[in-house]
């Protein structure tokens, strides 16, 4: 645990005890565990909780700050004390990167603009779910947020990629930039009308994702509480200009060798033919180059009727 200020008490009048306040205490390793023993006492909270922790201890390190008047060198401190403290056992590389002073401040910006509850670590929120004073649907998980950041930001392969948060690097985020953040805020929504009624586990293509982008592209406006209304409405015209958009691609692939294209034998011939695969397409990373060329260029992006 840290703390600003830690003072201990032995005149308490009880024989082997003293009296330990602690001024901002964080617990920066050993989280699950308070966690854990609060759901426990929670549990028992009306039969008698202290018989369940009778002769039960945990042993508990405070450090104190000194000076602690530089917040900067306090998160870098909290860093790596929680890298130092979490080697000796096992621990998610993601859990760890959770305590970086970028995901705090994402955690900030995403709570402060748009009142959103960045999950940098596992979990963090279940409490609040648990008790119901937390909604689920204003909780951004951390590789949910990372691929429809990239995403509206037109980098969709990077958006579509595996467990992006334990990969640690994100050069491309840039905190400044407050129009990055909107349209991220937009393509959430856009996201969520785009894979209602599909399975919650299912992994999401990369199609999903182009969407995302060519939206922010042709829908975004300054008012983004209009842009949010007209999402369903607006997605309708999206999917007319999706549709052109492949049309176009179809033709490309006459002359393009690229993956995206397969060969079928012809059942009755015994001849194979070559076809343009949506699917395989989707799958491809020439979807995002496409993508962006052709709705960054295009003329479609000047009528948004």
């Amino acid at each position: 645990m840290l703390s600003d200020e830690t003072y201990i008490n032995e005149k308490i009048g009880q024989k082997n005890k003293a009296q330990l306040t602690v001024k901002n205490p964080q617990i920066i390793n050993g989280g699950q565990t308070s966690y854990t023993l609060s759901m426990i006492y929670e549990a028992n909270r009306l039969n008698s909780p202290e018989l369940i922790f009778k002769e039960k201890e945990v042993l508990l390190k405070v450090i104190t700050l000194i000076d602690n008047k530089n917040n900067e060198d306090k998160l870098r401190l909290i860093d790596e004390i929680s890298n130092a403290t979490n080697k000796q056992t096992p621990v998610i590389n993601a859990d760890r990167f959770a305590n970086e002073i970028l995901h705090q401040k994402i955690q900030k910006i995403v709570f402060e603009k748009f009142g959103l509850l960045y999950e940098r670590k596992r979990g963090e929120f279940a409490d609040g779910l648990k008790n119901n004073y937390i909604r689920s649907e204003i909780i951004i998980e951390r590789n949910m947020f990372l691929r429809l950041f990239y995403a509206a930001n037109g980098m969709i392969n990077k958006g579509a990629q595996k467990r992006l948060f334990q990969g640690n690097n994100f050069p491309e985020l840039d905190l400044e930039d407050g129009h990055a953040f909107d349209r991220f805020f937009v393509g959430l929504h856009v996201f969520r009308q785009l894979v209602k009624g599909k399975h919650p586990n299912k992994r999401m293509g990369r199609d999903i994702y182009a969407k995302v982008y060519v939206y922010t592209q042709l829908y975004l406006s300054e008012d983004l509480h209009t842009d949010i209304l007209m999402v369903e409405e607006n997605l309708k015209k999206l999917e007319e200009k999706w549709k052109e958009f492949i049309q176009y691609t179809k033709a490309k692939a006459k002359d393009d060798k690229r993956r995206y294209r397969y060969h079928d034998k012809d059942r009755e011939t015994g001849e194979f033919k070559t076809a343009f695969s949506e699917i395989t397409y989707y799958r491809s990373v020439a979807l995002e180059k496409d993508v962006v060329k052709f709705f960054g260029t295009s003329d479609l992006i000047k009528d948004t009727t």
